[in-house]
């Protein structure tokens, strides 16, 4: 449902959506959209105060995410980052189509449409053999002896997630394009959601017990550099 709101420093236009959550949350999407959560017996003349009084974080967040996403629509992907490793993108203009590393450039040959394609295949299939050592790596460090079983998807809307009863970890594709200690927070990350599913105190205090370096090691996630990346792997 599409709502707005007159704030003393302009209006607001909102996605409204009713959450299970005891709290009212805001979110400024990469488009500029904003979405508000709301539990359900909340009446909406307490939404609209609550969008107010974040008027001024919300419409610069908005004016700045537009801006980055507009950018983002025109931008041409000039660097290849694997395991946060950039490597500059290079063409050669050859009958056969493919690509070769050579030192901190990435060469493509023939069509570079067909061999961005050929790259991208590639580093998924990296993605789902690295993820997977991981998982099974920071699994045994942990003593976790109970069977888990893991899918490596390439999705947007989230980085991993941990289903209880199914036991069931899920990781996405495009933590390949950062770098190893960031990808390894995730995975503690889902891994103390087998104690603790809720993100309480007491899960990230379990959570630190597992990888003190969280909070550092978390920055990576939101690392400009790798935008073009994601977009990439994503396909869109």
């Amino acid at each position: 449902m599409i709502k707005s709101v007159i704030t003393s420093i302009g209006i607001i236009e909102y996605e409204f959506k009713h959450s299970k959550s005891r709290r009212m949350t805001i979110k400024v999407k990469n488009d500029g959209s904003v979405v508000v959560l709301s539990p359900a017996s909340i009446p909406i003349y307490q939404v609209e105060d609550f969008i107010k009084s974040r008027a001024k974080w919300i419409l610069s967040h908005v004016s700045q995410n537009k801006i980055n996403y507009e950018k983002l629509q025109t931008a041409v992907l000039d660097k290849i980052y694997i395991l946060g490793e950039g490597y500059e993108i290079c063409f050669e203009n050859t009958t056969n189509i493919g690509y070769s590393f050579v030192g901190s450039k990435v060469i493509l040959y023939g069509d570079r449409d067909k061999a961005l394609l050929k790259l991208k295949k590639d580093i998924c299939l990296k993605a789902k053999e690295y993820l997977t050592n991981r998982f099974y790596f920071i699994k045994e460090e942990l003593g976790i002896n109970e069977d888990i079983k893991l899918e490596i998807r390439n999705v947007k809307s989230v980085w991993g997630s941990f289903n209880l009863s199914k036991k069931l970890m899920k990781l996405a594709t495009r933590l390949i394009v950062r770098d190893k200690n960031t990808i390894d927070s995730v995975i503690y990350h889902e891994f103390a959601h087998l104690k603790v599913q809720n993100h309480q105190k007491q899960f990230y205090k379990l959570l630190l017990l597992y990888c003190p370096n969280y909070y550092e090691w978390q920055k990576g996630l939101k690392n400009s550099n790798f935008v073009l990346m994601d977009k990439f792997i994503l396909g869109k």
